[in-house]
Order: C-alpha cells, then sequence, then structure tokens
C-alpha cells in the first residue's frame, strides 16, 4: 500500500513540475489557415459554416495535453457547440491516425481532485516530518530562538500607505471604466476554463480548453478537427518548443 502511494504521489509531482511545451503550426495544413499571435503564443486560424475557429496546442510531459480553442460566431444564426465531437489524431511517421482521447470537463475535475488528493497526503505527511524534526531540534538546542520577521506596526504601515493607495486606484479604474468605449462582442469563458456543451450566438466568442491523454510515443505530430454545424475545420501541429 504504501509503495502503491509513493508511486501515485510521485506521478502526481512529476506530472505538475513538468515543462510545458507549445506546438508550432505545421507547413502543411488541411485546410486554409492562418497563423496568429496572442501575446506571443501561436495558434492558427480557420473559418468554417459562418465559425472562426482559432486553436492552439501545448503538452506538459508525455500524456498531458491541452487544446485552446477560440470559437466566433460570425453568421447570422446560432449554432450548438459540442466539444465532445472534438477530435485528435496523433500522426505516426507514415502518417496513419492514432486516435487520443478527449477528455470530458467532469473527467477532468475527477482527475484533478484525486490528484489534489494524493498530493496534499503528501505535504501532511512531509509537514508531520518536519514537525517532528523541529520539535528534536528544539530539544536538542533549548536556546536556540525561532527566526522569522516580526513588524509590530505592520497595522499601522499598512493604514498610512496601502489603503489610500487602494482608494486612488479604485477611483482611476471607475474613471476608466466610464470613459471607456463601446465593449467587444460578447465573450464567453467558463468558470474553471474547461468547455462544455454551449450555443453560441451571432457575435458571441467561446473561449476555453479542452484537456486530451497523449499517446507518450506519439507526440510529434498532432491532427485536431474542431466540429462546427456539419463540418470539421481541422489544423495540423508538430514541432514542440519549450515554454517554460
Amino acid at each position: 500500500m504504501k509503495t502503491l502511494l509513493f508511486a501515485l504521489t510521485a506521478a502526481a509531482l512529476l506530472t505538475s513540475c513538468a515543462s510545458m511545451r507549445r506546438y508550432q503550426a505545421a507547413a502543411e495544413q488541411p485546410d486554409f489557415t492562418t497563423v496568429v499571435y496572442t501575446h506571443g503564443t501561436p495558434a492558427l486560424q480557420s473559418q468554417l459554416n459562418g465559425a472562426e475557429i482559432t486553436a492552439d496546442l501545448s503538452v506538459r510531459g508525455k500524456r498531458d495535453m491541452t487544446l485552446g480553442l477560440q470559437v466566433h460566431n460570425s453568421g447570422l444564426g446560432a449554432f450548438n457547440f459540442i466539444p465532445e465531437k472534438v477530435r485528435l489524431f496523433a500522426l505516426d511517421a507514415s502518417g496513419n491516425k492514432v486516435p487520443l482521447r478527449v477528455l470530458s470537463a467532469n473527467q477532468v475535475i475527477q482527475r484533478n481532485r484525486n490528484r489534489n488528493l494524493i498530493l496534499a497526503g503528501a505535504v501532511v505527511a512531509t509537514a508531520a516530518v518536519a514537525v517532528a524534526a523541529a520539535a528534536a531540534s528544539d530539544k536538542d538546542d533549548p536556546d536556540e530562538q525561532p527566526c522569522y520577521n516580526y513588524y509590530p506596526d505592520a497595522d499601522i504601515w499598512y493604514t498610512a500607505t496601502v489603503a489610500p493607495a487602494l482608494v486612488l486606484e479604485t477611483a482611476a479604474l471607475a474613471h476608466q471604466i466610464n470613459n471607456a468605449p463601446a465593449p467587444p462582442p460578447a465573450i464567453t469563458i467558463p468558470p474553471d476554463g474547461l468547455l462544455r456543451r454551449h450555443t453560441v450566438f451571432p457575435e458571441e466568442t467561446l473561449q476555453g480548453i479542452i484537456k486530451i491523454r497523449a499517446q507518450p510515443g506519439l507526440l510529434d505530430k498532432i491532427l485536431v478537427e474542431v466540429p462546427v454545424e456539419n463540418g470539421f475545420a481541422q489544423f495540423v501541429f508538430d514541432r514542440r518548443t519549450r515554454q517554460f
């Protein structure tokens, strides 16, 4: 049991610490696409059936893949976006398509909950060891004093400096809002960022992410198919570059 818990904890920690790599646009695309950038982040953009679809792709480690999507309805009628119908394929050296598992929002939430429980257990165990070590150290050297910074006038400093700054900042923000230009078309972003079924109305933009279970040995080239009405917008990504 302890061995299994250690393995699960190690896997969770390795996943959280793995560097993220962002995919670049492949030279050859199945559809007419345009490379666009948001704060330096590359994405592919295409138009299909009255919708403008923008997609970016990244992977953390060897299995945790994230598809970022923005779907703008530039048509005259509403349509339903169903993330469960999004398809991703890993392309091997021969061009064969290997389907990847697209996770629903509920599956991602459950996986994160399980991982957080594992990490919380590891933190509690580590804290208990640290407390025991600290207690032993105190017994060895009873005259040693705890090392921390204490500012007895912290409340006075906060009242004299931070509070007026907050008032000025709030006033400036109110002035900015009152004099702001007309807002852009509505942008819908889920509170947790995970895309679910959504009806996209004219001039509305839906934005969020979809999580994918990647194949460790097939990470070099990925085909993405995003459903819009009765068709699929297609994007191909390759050349992973390290983000951070």
